[in-house]
């Protein structure tokens, strides 16, 4: 664990009010020289979760049902398809429990490099299919969020794997990026 480097990273998010990217742990607009994202190369709001660099997330103003069908349909853009949509809040419901938020969970995947995955470790079946959150944080505002392959692929040392796990994971990002895109 890298305090220096884990307390530099902060949140981030997208104020539509403003229409402006801010730094929320400063409230000052974004620095391009300094606030993009060293292993996405994206600005501020498409970045590595603050918690593990083994998650990506962007902010999006708009409902739940409207981001989560952007996600579906940018997802055949960036080589995957939507195999089943979960509605978490609805489902916690019926078993008596109260979210007090709406949540989808999207499960996703490209089963050509799903065949290759479980090729080389047949293990990370239960890596499979790649999942895609969908939530609201406030008045508004959704999250978009997924755990990025190569964190769940770290532990096969093998050189196909990490190129995989490397193919995907930008694929995913480029899926968040373009979900919460407010100019399409």
């Amino acid at each position: 664990y890298d305090r220096e480097h884990h307390s530099k990273r902060l949140p981030f998010q997208f104020l539509s009010s403003a229409n402006k990217l801010y730094n929320m742990a400063e409230e000052k607009p974004f620095d391009l020289s300094k606030d993009i994202h060293p292993e996405t190369g994206l600005l501020g709001r498409y970045h590595s979760h603050q918690r593990t660099k083994n998650m990506v997330h962007a902010d999006t103003p708009g409902t739940i049902e409207e981001i989560v069908e952007k996600v579906k349909s940018v997802a055949p853009k960036h080589q995957f398809g939507v195999l089943h949509e979960h509605n978490v809040t609805e489902t916690l419901a019926k078993k008596g429990v109260t979210l007090g938020r709406q949540a989808r969970l999207l499960e996703i995947c490209n089963p050509e490099v799903a065949k290759k995955i479980l090729d080389v470790h047949f293990e990370l079946l239960t890596a499979l299919p790649c999942r895609v959150s969908v939530y609201e944080i406030g008045d508004n505002l959704i999250r978009v969020e997924a755990s990025l392959p190569s964190a769940l692929f770290h532990m096969y040392h093998t050189q196909e794997l990490q190129e995989l796990a490397k193919q995907i994971d930008t694929h995913m990002i480029a899926l968040i990026k373009d979900s919460t895109d407010t100019a399409n």
